[in-house]
């Protein structure tokens, strides 16, 4: 498998190659330093190659992010499935507490007034 480094360094090499090879066509005329663009081609071939890099790079971070959106979503789902489930539990059994206390409330309620009723003489 290829590195990103060895890329790099086969894109600069075809850069140079590229570099040397219009040398031999430059025209002639002005100045003779080719007003420093003897090395424009190598450092063009570094950048190109560094945006390829970049381009790549984020289309991966942008596929991890999918997948994680997707795992999150999921999750939310499954958690609100549970607290859903959980909530009808306590719910019932506040129901079923609810009811206990008013029949408690309800003979309690029975045996005071029974008591009161024998201690006014109402009952035998």
């Amino acid at each position: 498998m290829v590195t990103a480094a060895e890329r790099m360094e086969r894109r600069i090499a075809e850069g140079l190659e590229r570099h040397e090879a219009r040398k031999t066509v430059e025209k002639g005329g002005g100045g003779g330093d080719n007003g420093g663009m003897d090395d424009l081609a190598p450092r063009i071939a570094v950048l190109e190659h560094i945006a390829k890099d970049t381009a790549e790079t984020l289309k991966g971070i942008q596929a991890e992010l999918r997948d994680t959106s997707k795992e999150i979503q999921t999750e939310l789902r499954d958690m609100r499935k549970d607290m859903n489930a959980e909530f009808k539990a306590i719910r019932q059994e506040g129901l079923k507490v609810a009811i206990w206390l008013l029949s408690a409330g309800v003979v309690a309620f029975g045996a005071l007034f029974g008591l009161m009723a024998h201690g006014f003489k109402w009952i035998g």
